[in-house]
């Protein structure tokens, strides 16, 4: 009898557990910008966020911007700082009052062996300039020039992204929007891949097209990048292609044979009828592709593809989700995976400027068919423009967004705005097995101090991880029947256990004194 009731006290916690999430403020802005982030996992297991404070010295107080990594500290559910990059201290970038230092866009990665790489898009001398920072420790960095405008009007960079290689090497993707001065005959965009082979850069360009005449347009409106195992890489982008400017296609392209596919146009817009917008692409650990896109029409349907079966198939997402208002601004997403090929978009659910802002989730596990949907926050006005997130292992997930805290328009003066960088962290479990887990997952006794018996009699094929809450994997096991683990040397404290089986994947909280 204890051991039913200790089973179904787990399972219960589970539940409340994949619904609730724990927030707070990160940082609160310097008073001369909106706040970007970007995460990783490191090979600690913890999660990590980049983000930048500012992105010009204000006026009034004569605050630098500054660019922060901090480290998720699940025991003390606090961050701890471990650098902070100042405009002054990164080589070149130009001190102003006047006009914008820090650009849009960043990216950061963690390596396993816990080296730092950071991507940033800063105003220098030579105009706009991406740099590549890299740091062993967080104390000493390596500065290098990937690439600069020279001083070209209307020449900027977006959708900044980087991936680590097998060999922790980075490869670099970006846009470049070359708009030119009034009159241009034409306009170029072209989207870039670089990466480092051990002693040079390399430079491919993945895509380019030219834009219409004048202030007509042919725009790349916007690109997404994944690495695979094999180290080849996949983009999906968004391109208008004749010459209305509202006629937005999602393609695709790979390296995947050596060079630059000829692009596939998975779906098609029409003049007036765009068919995509804010895409953004996955490589799971079979090495197939996942696409979220929006649909750019009044109806802002999150739409999902994939070539996991060998052809590119999908839809809308559950036939009814619907993400943030389309604007240059709202309606941001961020799409990442764990290694079971669990699916998770965050997205921006704010239909407005003007109503209550929220941040969702949708997850899709690994062989499934719906999508599970909850909230993770809900804000104020334009709360949740710009969203990173990352997923472990463990069904842990850790979201950062800038959560505008004010009413009306953001006013950015001395010493805080009303923006600031807020987080968000929760299990998301799949909460369609939780009822069936109480027949065949038995986990006891709970709280345990040596053993902890795992009955799984009624599983085939089982394999047993015991994880810590940031998604670290810390013992493995293949259970026939029933399994005894020892857990005395483990810290005291709250644990996942994972059962993998024919069966599905289940996960039971435990806590060990």
């Amino acid at each position: 009898m204890v051991k039913k009731l200790l089973t179904f006290v787990v399972l219960i916690s589970i539940q409340s557990i994949a619904q609730t999430f724990t927030s707070g403020m990160i940082e609160y802005g310097n008073g001369s910008s909106n706040i970007f982030s970007t995460t990783s996992i490191g090979p600690d297991g913890k999660f990590y966020c980049f983000f930048n404070d500012g992105n010009f010295t204000h006026s009034s107080n004569n605050v630098n911007p500054v660019y922060r990594l901090v480290r998720w500290e699940p025991s003390s559910s606090t961050w701890a700082s471990i650098a902070n990059l100042d405009a002054s201290v990164i080589p070149g970038v130009i001190i102003s009052s006047t006009y914008t230092m820090f650009n849009d866009g960043m990216a950061m990665e963690v390596d396993a062996s816990g080296g730092y790489h950071i991507l940033m898009n800063l105003y220098t001398a030579n105009g706009s300039e991406i740099k590549y920072a890299y740091s062993s420790n967080g104390t000493a960095w390596t500065y290098t020039s990937i690439d600069n405008s020279n001083n070209q009007t209307n020449y900027s960079y977006s959708n900044l992204q980087m991936k680590l290689d097998s060999s922790n090497r980075p490869h670099i993707y970006y846009l470049i929007k070359n708009i030119g001065t009034n009159g241009i005959s034409s306009r170029v965009y072209t989207i870039i891949h670089k990466y480092y082979n051990g002693s040079s850069w390399v430079s491919e360009t993945a895509y380019t097209q030219t834009g219409g005449n004048g202030t007509g347009a042919n725009e790349l409106n916007m690109m997404s990048a994944s690495l695979d195992s094999n180290n080849k890489s996949h983009i999906g982008f968004v391109a208008e292609t004749n010459g209305s400017g509202t006629d937005g296609s999602l393609l695709y392209t790979n390296n995947v044979s050596g060079s630059w596919s000829a692009p596939v146009f998975l779906a098609t817009g029409a003049t007036g009828n765009p068919a995509a917008d804010r895409v953004y692409i996955l490589s799971d650990t079979n090495n197939k592709q996942h696409i979220v896109y929006r649909d750019n029409s009044t109806s802002l349907k999150v739409k999902y593809t994939t070539n996991k079966s060998g052809t590119w198939s999908g839809g809308q997402i559950n036939n009814n989700l619907t993400s943030g208002i389309m604007s240059s601004t709202d309606g941001y997403y961020s799409f990442t995976r764990n290694n079971y090929n669990d699916l998770l978009l965050v997205y921006n659910a704010s239909t407005s400027t003007t109503n209550t802002g929220q941040v969702n989730y949708a997850c899709l596990f690994n062989n499934g068919s719906n999508w599970q949907i909850g909230n993770i926050f809900t804000g104020n006005s334009r709360t949740g423009q710009y969203i990173s997130a990352k997923y472990t292992n463990a069904n842990s997930l850790m979201v950062t967004f800038d959560h505008f805290t004010g009413t009306g328009s953001p006013s950015y003066g001395p010493p805080n705005n009303p923006r600031q960088l807020q987080y968000a962290t929760s299990i998301v479990s799949n909460l369609s097995t939780v009822e069936t887990q109480k027949s065949e997952i038995k986990v006891y006794p709970n709280p345990a101090k040596s053993f902890v018996n795992v009955d799984v009699s009624k599983l085939t094929n089982v394999s047993l991880q015991i994880l810590d809450m940031s998604g670290k994997v810390l013992m493995n096991d293949q259970p026939k029947s029933n399994a005894k683990v020892d857990v005395s040397a483990l810290s005291p404290g709250v644990y996942i256990i994972k059962v993998i089986s024919d069966q599905g994947i289940k996960t039971s909280k435990i806590v060990k004194q």
